[in-house]
């Protein structure tokens, strides 16, 4: 009887395993890494960067939607409003004159001053 003599599995040219699979779908794995390291690069540099706040003091006659008119820029109003509630603790949309809101820096930018012309403006 002949003596058995295991069969040594050697990568070839045309061998099998993930080394020949990468090797023939190098696009689709290049692919893959990209995506992963989109997808890490959005996770880190996704997050809100942190939002300075104003302060605007509350005159006579204004409310939350006035006030949003003027300073919520292309946001809508109801959004703005609810977002200035939550940053002032606010249970109800109600101000009064004296009063001291805080709102975004970055929207005091949409309020017009004095020197804004609008047209149908009187001077």
């Amino acid at each position: 009887m002949g003596t058995y003599i295991p069969h040594e599995h050697t990568f070839s040219e045309k061998g099998s395993g993930i080394m020949t699979i990468i090797q023939r779908n190098t696009y689709v794995v290049a692919f893959f890494i990209f995506i992963l390291l989109l997808s890490v690069f959005a996770i880190y540099h996704g997050k809100p960067a942190e939002v300075r706040m104003s302060h605007l003091q509350i005159e006579k006659g204004d409310t939350l939607w006035s006030l949003s008119k003027e300073f919520r820029g292309g946001q809508p109003a109801e959004q703005w409003i609810n977002s200035i509630m939550e940053a002032n603790n606010l249970h109800t949309a109600e101000i009064k004159a004296g009063d001291t809101l805080l709102i975004p820096q970055d929207q005091l930018e949409f309020a017009p001053d004095a020197a804004t012309q609008f047209a149908g403006d009187a001077r």
